[in-house]
């Protein structure tokens, strides 16, 4: 019995996120479908609008069969991290068979070759692209650049900025799980057009926000549809400046902010100015960003410093290959058995919390205490006063259908 692993954050689930799992059935015959999804922070470093159990629920409804949660650590972090860690969930549950992901080239030899040389990274690679670096060009550019440079001419798009690391991964580590690479259809990672029945989650959550809900029912399942009317009639939507607050007291707090994670070149001196001038996490954003830094980089860096995420806790969980346990958020009741699969791999799979907690060792502990932290600050910048509760992670069940 086949099992193919999706990477993914549904935010919202919408029909091309059907499309993907169907198709990743009928490409390599996988009777289940484990999804490693976000929880309530996403990789563009923002939260998610909806939070992670309502949308575990959708998804197991419209075709997976289990849901494992990807830590914030590595959810809300640069591709790479959050490609790898993916990929290590994968790998060390030692039942994937496969890993499926969406890509916008419709040829997947650009993927595979440009995760090879990243895999390798030669030194005259390397020497380019800090060279483009120091230039003040941001990083995807760059590297996209010294690609080009090495002989790859077709740009790679955003899926497929994550389908390279996907396959990087799987090279370094040396498995043989097979990557299914899924061409994207509908509109484009970006856009905000809400023609067709294939539309994107840029465009879902523009539109939800701003009240044009039934615009939207083509291009998701009616199980989101009702999650996003009820969270808009609840006044339980989530938006990045929910957290603007928290952003500045954690910057006026005294900590140092040059040792968070991705925080680098001084760039802490422009958000300490940002600060001082800017009343939003959005404004905040677009006040640092430039030409170096993207504005989902500067999104990330401020999610950091939110909650006090140091370059050094990467480094701690990059030497032991990332995962140091299984966080189950749901499953299908009659796909029960790929819990006890999981837990065949001989790390500590977490199903109810109060009971498996003291499965974890001090890395298991130390990263979801992080978990705790950044849900907790999550609901708690609810606007409605009934969802901003504490210690969710125990309170809430796993999603079981």
């Amino acid at each position: 019995m086949k099992t193919a692993f999706i990477t993914a954050e549904y935010n919202p689930f919408h029909n091309g996120h059907i499309y993907h799992i169907s198709e990743t059935k009928k490409l390599t015959g996988s009777e289940n479908i484990v999804v490693v999804m976000s929880g309530n922070f996403v990789q563009r470093g923002a939260p998610a609008i909806v939070d992670k159990w309502q949308r575990t629920r959708c998804a197991l409804l419209n075709g997976a069969d289990m849901v494992i949660e990807l830590p914030f650590l590595f959810a809300c972090s640069s591709a790479e991290y959050f490609a790898a860690a993916a990929v290590q969930t994968a790998v060390k549950s030692k039942m994937a068979d496969f890993i499926s992901f969406g890509c916008e080239n419709n040829d997947c030899g650009v993927i595979e070759a440009s995760a090879k040389l990243l895999a390798r990274e030669d030194q005259a690679f390397k020497n380019e692209l800090s060279s483009m670096l120091e230039n003040g060009t941001s990083f995807p550019l760059a590297r996209q650049r010294a690609l080009e440079n090495s002989g790859l001419n077709q740009k790679l798009l955003s899926n497929d900025i994550l389908a390279v690391e996907y396959v990087k991964e799987l090279i370094k580590s040396g498995s043989k799980i097979v990557a299914v690479p899924v061409l994207r259809k509908g509109e484009s990672y970006n856009s905000d057009t809400l023609n067709g029945s294939l539309i994107s989650a840029t465009a879902i959550r523009k539109a939800v926000l701003n009240a044009d809900i039934e615009n939207i029912l083509n291009g998701v399942p009616f199980d989101t549809a009702q999650m996003l009317k009820n969270a808009k009639a609840e006044n339980t939507l989530f938006t990045e400046n929910m957290f603007s607050a928290y952003l500045d007291f954690s910057v006026r707090s005294g900590k140092k902010i040059e040792e968070i994670l991705d925080i680098r070149e001084g760039i802490e001196n422009c958000i300490y100015k940002a600060v001082q001038n800017c009343n939003t996490f959005s404004e905040i954003c677009s006040f640092v960003k430039s030409k170096r830094y993207t504005y989902t980089s500067v999104s990330r860096m401020l999610m950091h410093i939110l909650f006090s995420i140091k370059k050094q806790d990467m480094d701690r969980f990059k030497k032991i290959n990332y995962i140091p346990y299984f966080r189950v958020l749901g499953f299908r009741r009659e796909k029960e058995y790929l819990v006890k699969k999981l837990i065949l791999s001989g790390l500590p799979v977490l199903v109810n919390i109060k009971k498996d907690e003291n499965k974890l060792d001090e890395n298991g502990h130390f990263l979801f205490d992080i978990e705790k932290r950044t849900t907790d600050i999550y609901f708690g910048a609810c606007k409605n006063s009934d969802f901003r509760k504490l210690n969710c992670e125990y309170t809430v069940p796993p999603v079981i259908i």
